[in-house]
């Protein structure tokens, strides 16, 4: 608990996989609910969104929560490297 209290540990990256998930959840019903509203009038358009759209966003998502984790990592190694450092 100290180590949260004194910044040495961080739980951004718990975070980051709980928004992961949240905007996969997110993005999926988005895209869902616009291909439902376009399917009247721009049903090539509907699938298009579905079947290109969709994994292409999600994509992007993992890819900018990736990106964030590997912040923190690099940074959980060099707080290690540190410590080493000062032993």
């Amino acid at each position: 608990m100290e180590s949260y209290l004194k910044f040495e540990k961080f739980i951004t990256p718990t975070f980051i996989q709980v928004i992961f998930w949240i905007g996969v959840a997110g993005i999926t019903i988005f895209a869902l609910l616009s291909v439902v509203g376009m399917m009247s009038y721009q049903p090539a358009m509907a699938i298009l969104v579905l079947l290109i759209g969709l994994p292409l966003y999600l994509i992007f998502w993992r890819v900018y929560c990736e990106v964030m984790l590997v912040l923190f990592r690099i940074l959980g190694e060099l707080q290690a490297i540190k410590q080493q450092g000062e032993s």
